[in-house]
Formats: structure tokens, sequence, C-alpha cells
């Protein structure tokens, strides 16, 4: 004797059209509008009349992540839970990847962070050099003056909100020697 199976279980924001199977076969799924599901939702009749419970949930979707100066997002939507990532315009960069999450009422987080100017090319400077190419907007690179030269401080040029250069702070000059300063106290 084959079992039916009637009233499947019941799915939190989705629904099935219909109403019974027989043992071993399957009910289907549908989310409500406004929800997704990462995968096919199912109930299987089992031989003793009861339901295997819905493979899957639906799941709040959400739309149009909220807009990033300087940057876009790679996705249009996603579901509750996940996060769209966000890349920054050429000449931008960002210190940390740049995210924001569909929360499970269907508006997003706020990006997790912003876009900078990235600065290439630091200047270069008479008898020092720096090993660092590139830096962020607010950021510094360090100098150090080749042998036979020093300075009197530090050696920074900072990168700006325009993508320039600060001119570095202090010169290398040849046998400088900062044990040999006398300087004011």
């Amino acid at each position: 004797m084959v079992t039916e199976c009637t009233d499947p279980p019941s799915l939190t924001f989705g629904t099935t059209n219909e109403s019974s199977a027989l043992e071993g076969s399957s009910v289907n799924y549908v989310c409500d509008n406004g929800f997704d599901s990462v995968a096919a939702i199912t109930s299987t009749c089992n031989a003793d009349g009861k339901w295997t419970t819905p493979s899957s949930s639906c799941l709040r979707e959400c739309v149009n992540p909220p807009s990033l100066t300087l940057g876009t997002a790679n996705e249009s939507s996603a579901l509750e839970g996940s996060s769209v990532i966000y890349m920054c315009d050429n000449g931008y960069d960002s210190v940390a990847d740049i995210t924001s999450t569909c929360n499970a009422d269907g508006n997003w987080t706020a990006p997790s962070s912003h876009c900078l100017r990235e600065c290439t090319d630091p200047p270069s400077l008479t008898f020092g050099t720096t090993n660092e190419s590139s830096a962020l907007e607010g950021s510094s690179v360090n100098y150090v003056c080749d042998n036979g030269f020093d300075s009197v401080a530090a050696i920074t040029s900072t990168c700006n909100a325009d993508g320039k250069w600060t001119t570095p702070s202090s010169p290398c000059l040849r046998g400088l020697l900062r044990s040999s300063l006398k300087l004011p106290e």
C-alpha cells in the first residue's frame, strides 16, 4: 500500500500550491515576493506519512546597495546575511575590503569604509631614498638618507586628497651627524 501525505509543512515567507503527495514524492515551495532562497526548496513524503523538513528557507532579499563615493558594489542585490563588496574607482583604494550587508529587515548596513585617493611615485629626495612606492590619502612614506648623509629629523612625504605628495619634510645633508648637533634645549 502506498502512503499519502497531506498538508505539507508551512514555510516562513514561502508557499506551495500542492496539498498532498504520495510516498517518495516531493512538493516544491516558492518564496514570497521580496524573498528568495539559495537553492530549490522541497519537502518529501515519507513512508510513515510524515513530511521531511523543507530543504532550505526563504531569506529577505535586499536590492540596490547603498552608494559609495568613488566606488561601486560588485552586485545589485543579496540575500539576508550576505554582503556586497565595493571596488574603488581608478586612482582610489581602501585600507580594507569595503562591504555592506543585507539585514533581515531588507535594509543594508552602511558601507564599512570609504575610498581614499592613492598617491604613487613619491617625490625623489636628493641623497635619500624610500622603499615605498605608494600610499593612501593621509598616509606618509619615510625616507632614509644615503651613506655619508643625515638629516636633523625624520623625513616624510604625505599623500594629499588631490593625489599629490607634500615636499619631503627635511633634506639629507653631507656629513651631518645628529650626535654632534648642539641644539638648544
